[in-house]
């Protein structure tokens, strides 16, 4: 796109340019010659009437394209490349949200509405995000539409597009992992403390809260061999147990050390997705045996015993589920599990499904967080091309300079 910066000169310029192509046009006639009645008579007789055209000087018409040329330089001409898909920009409310529940897959929704007097042009639209396409109306989009989005893995990045280019987009982060409110508890008997892995592990949890008692969900750690499930607190859907903690359908035994060498644990065959970082570096030092009823499924063995071992529970007269977990030593005081990634993990991942089982009525909306709008493209920038015009305005004065010389020569 051709633009001019002082468009002024190219008035005066253009003005110029029209009287100047005037006086070099308005002797282009047709001219006749006429024989002299005294001197020329039987010349013109004999060679019969004149008619020729007379043609504009070449000299004339460089200088004339020369001028032209530098007016066209003064009203400094600038040169700026059109935007290809320009965006169009529609202002929205976006939102995305996911709904996960027990024994059905993680539900994301992706919402868009436009903003309160909006101004919804015509043409075809359309709301994509990630692999996901649908093509919408402009009343569905005054009204809020949504998508549904199946694979919601990382970042969402959604787009409402217009014709062919973009109205509106909007960038989405996924929640963290855990970040659901949970009551945090701990439960020791006398002299006795949570194993400070444990602890460590679930005081870094996002979402946790010591002592609360009115979240949905609550987690308890346990180390009492006094302990009895009818004192944990009414929101408790995870209850992890340190060795000499008995629960139901399990009796703790005597406490069992290892050689210099320590016991490898094993993961249960059918067991393997609980430790998806593996378990193979970890060493045991010492366990508690324990006696466990049907009701128990066991997570890893070590030495041919029950290492981790795990339950589900409900209190008489509820129909709330509480995951019961016992470990057979303690973590940071009979074992190096604490050291690797695959402790965090295996808790992480165990309190997540735990919380998400012991749900009576649906989970609420996990709201992901929008991330700002990146700043705008920075505009093309022009480009001065008055140098060029210059230049040619230049060369064009040179070249009639040299036919006029040329011309003298001839002469």
């Amino acid at each position: 796109m051709l633009l001019f910066a002082a468009p002024l000169w190219l008035g005066v310029s253009g003005a110029a340019a029209l009287a100047g192509a005037w006086a070099l046009l308005s002797g282009h006639k047709r001219v006749r010659g006429v024989s002299s009645v005294r001197l020329w008579k039987g010349l013109g007789e004999q060679a019969g009437p004149i008619s020729r055209r007379r043609w504009v000087d070449p000299v004339w018409l460089l200088l004339f394209l020369a001028l032209v040329s530098a007016g066209i330089g003064l009203g400094q001409p600038e040169w700026q490349a059109a935007e290809v898909h320009r965006r169009r920009q529609i202002a929205v409310t976006w939102a995305l949200r996911s709904l996960r529940q027990a024994g059905a897959p993680e539900q994301t929704e992706l919402f868009v509405r436009a903003a309160e007097g909006a101004v919804v042009p015509k043409g075809s639209l359309f709301l994509e995000a990630n692999d996901e396409h649908r093509q919408i109306t402009a009343d569905e989009l005054q009204r809020g539409t949504t998508l549904l989005l199946r694979h919601a893995r990382g970042d969402v990045e959604a787009r409402l597009g217009l014709s062919r280019s973009t109205a509106a987009m909007a960038t989405f982060e996924r929640p963290p992992a855990g970040s659901r409110p949970m009551g945090l508890f701990k439960l020791a008997g006398p002299g006795l403390n949570i194993d400070p892995a444990l602890a460590r592990v679930f005081a870094v949890r996002p979402g946790a809260d010591e002592g609360n008692a009115a979240a949905d969900d609550g987690v308890v750690l346990v180390n009492d061999p006094a302990f009895s499930l009818a004192t944990v607190p009414e929101n408790a859907t995870l209850v992890i147990a340190e060795p000499q903690t008995p629960l139901p359908g399990l009796v703790p035994g005597e406490r069992l050390t290892a050689d210099s060498a320590g016991w490898k644990p094993t993961a249960a065959a059918n067991r393997a997705e609980d430790f998806v970082q593996g378990i193979v570096d970890v060493r045991i030092s010492a366990m508690r045996a324990a006696a466990l009823d049907a009701t128990w499924s066991i997570l890893a063995t070590a030495d041919g015993r029950p290492w981790l071992a795990a339950r589900a529970w409900s209190p008489p007269g509820s129909t709330r589920k509480i995951s019961l977990l016992w470990l057979a030593s303690e973590p940071a005081a009979e074992t190096n599990w604490p050291k690797f990634a695959s402790f965090v993990v295996f808790f992480g991942a165990w309190t997540d499904r735990a919380l998400d089982a012991g749900q009576s009525a649906p989970a609420p909306f996990v709201n992901w967080k929008q991330l700002p709008d990146p700043p705008p493209d920075p505009p093309v920038p022009a480009r001065s091309i008055s140098g060029w015009f210059a230049a040619l305005s230049a060369l064009l004065a040179l070249a009639a300079a040299w036919r006029f010389l040329a011309r003298g020569r001839e002469s």
